[in-house]
């Protein structure tokens, strides 16, 4: 049996520091460009599972945090993030089912280029 769910990305959290508000975007806003074999049956929860799939967002303020699901291959193996920001890339694993990674912090109040890009085999995660 072939494992094709990787992630459900949730929503992206940005916190604006100018106005010390936390605004939500869920994952069907259209300001996210999403690149790769993406399964949108859901457009609120989109389902990544291939390597090098993409969404790509920009945000403005000091750091965001963004909420991923983690689909658990047989309940143990973690998937992969690469997470450029402004070009400066991190690689990171993912720890639990809900995942809350923080971008950035602390960074300069203004606009911000985000990649994140899924590092994982389908057929490990």
């Amino acid at each position: 049996m072939k494992f094709f769910l990787f992630m459900l990305l949730n929503l992206i959290l940005i916190s604006k520091s100018v106005l010390a508000k936390t605004y939500f975007f869920p994952a069907g806003n259209p300001n996210y460009k999403f690149i790769g074999r993406i399964d949108f049956t859901d457009s609120k929860k989109p389902t990544m599972w291939a390597t090098g799939t993409q969404v790509s967002f920009s945000f403005k303020g000091n750091h965001c945090v963004i909420v991923v699901t983690d689909q658990l291959q047989f309940g143990k193996n973690h998937n992969y993030l690469d997470i450029v920001v402004n070009g400066r890339y991190r690689r990171i694993k993912l720890t639990d089912a809900h995942n809350e990674i923080l971008i950035g912090k602390p960074l300069a109040g203004n606009v911000h280029e985000v990649i994140i890009s899924k590092s994982t085999e389908a057929g490990v995660g």
